[in-house]
Protein backbone atom coordinates (compact mmCIF):
# COMPACT_ATOMS: atom_id res chain seq x y z
CA UNK A 1 0.00 0.00 0.00
CA UNK A 2 2.81 2.59 0.76
CA UNK A 3 6.31 3.07 0.62
CA UNK A 4 8.89 3.69 3.41
CA UNK A 5 12.00 5.88 2.95
CA UNK A 6 14.68 7.26 5.47
CA UNK A 7 14.80 10.67 4.72
CA UNK A 8 16.70 14.17 6.40
CA UNK A 9 14.64 17.32 7.28
CA UNK A 10 16.82 20.54 6.45
CA UNK A 11 16.22 23.49 8.15
CA UNK A 12 18.03 27.04 9.48
CA UNK A 13 22.13 26.89 10.04
CA UNK A 14 22.44 23.52 9.18
CA UNK A 15 19.79 21.96 11.26
CA UNK A 16 19.60 18.38 9.36
CA UNK A 17 17.26 15.48 11.31
CA UNK A 18 16.56 12.11 10.31
CA UNK A 19 12.66 11.32 9.64
CA UNK A 20 10.89 8.53 7.63
CA UNK A 21 8.70 9.26 4.82
CA UNK A 22 5.64 7.21 3.81
CA UNK A 23 4.35 7.72 0.43
CA UNK A 24 1.66 5.98 -2.04
CA UNK A 25 2.21 3.51 -3.89
CA UNK A 26 2.24 4.84 -7.76
CA UNK A 27 -0.54 2.52 -8.64
CA UNK A 28 -2.89 3.25 -5.55
CA UNK A 29 -1.98 7.13 -6.06
CA UNK A 30 -4.72 7.05 -9.38
CA UNK A 31 -7.23 5.75 -6.54
CA UNK A 32 -9.21 8.91 -5.26
CA UNK A 33 -10.71 6.37 -2.78
CA UNK A 34 -7.43 5.08 -1.39
CA UNK A 35 -5.78 9.00 -1.40
CA UNK A 36 -8.73 9.47 0.62
CA UNK A 37 -8.28 7.11 2.71
CA UNK A 38 -4.59 7.67 3.24
CA UNK A 39 -5.33 11.81 4.23
CA UNK A 40 -8.36 10.50 6.70
CA UNK A 41 -5.06 8.47 8.44
CA UNK A 42 -3.24 11.69 8.60
CA UNK A 43 -5.47 14.13 9.98
CA UNK A 44 -6.73 11.04 12.44
CA UNK A 45 -3.24 10.28 13.36
CA UNK A 46 -2.44 13.87 13.64
CA UNK A 47 -5.42 14.60 15.77
CA UNK A 48 -4.85 11.92 18.43
CA UNK A 49 -2.19 11.87 20.92
CA UNK A 50 -1.42 8.35 22.86
CA UNK A 51 1.70 6.48 23.88
CA UNK A 52 0.48 3.23 21.10
CA UNK A 53 -0.41 5.40 18.39
CA UNK A 54 2.80 7.02 16.14
CA UNK A 55 1.77 10.53 15.54
CA UNK A 56 1.76 11.96 12.12
CA UNK A 57 4.24 15.64 11.61
CA UNK A 58 3.80 16.22 8.21
CA UNK A 59 1.39 15.56 5.12
CA UNK A 60 2.16 16.26 1.62
CA UNK A 61 2.37 16.05 -2.10
CA UNK A 62 5.65 15.70 -4.31
CA UNK A 63 5.58 14.98 -8.03
CA UNK A 64 1.57 14.48 -7.55
CA UNK A 65 2.35 11.49 -5.25
CA UNK A 66 0.98 11.90 -1.27
CA UNK A 67 3.11 11.31 1.56
CA UNK A 68 3.41 11.60 4.90
CA UNK A 69 6.01 11.94 8.09
CA UNK A 70 5.28 9.94 10.86
CA UNK A 71 7.27 11.16 13.97
CA UNK A 72 8.48 8.71 17.02
CA UNK A 73 10.90 6.39 14.47
CA UNK A 74 13.06 3.99 16.16
CA UNK A 75 16.84 2.87 15.35
CA UNK A 76 16.09 -0.61 17.38
CA UNK A 77 17.05 -2.86 14.78
CA UNK A 78 15.21 -5.23 13.00
CA UNK A 79 11.68 -5.91 14.40
CA UNK A 80 10.50 -8.84 12.17
CA UNK A 81 10.13 -10.92 15.23
CA UNK A 82 8.09 -8.75 17.32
Amino acid sequence: MAEIFLGTQHGAEGFEKPVVLKRIHTALGADAQFRNMFIDEAHISMSLSHGNIVPVLDLGVANGRYFLVPGGWSTAGDLTGC
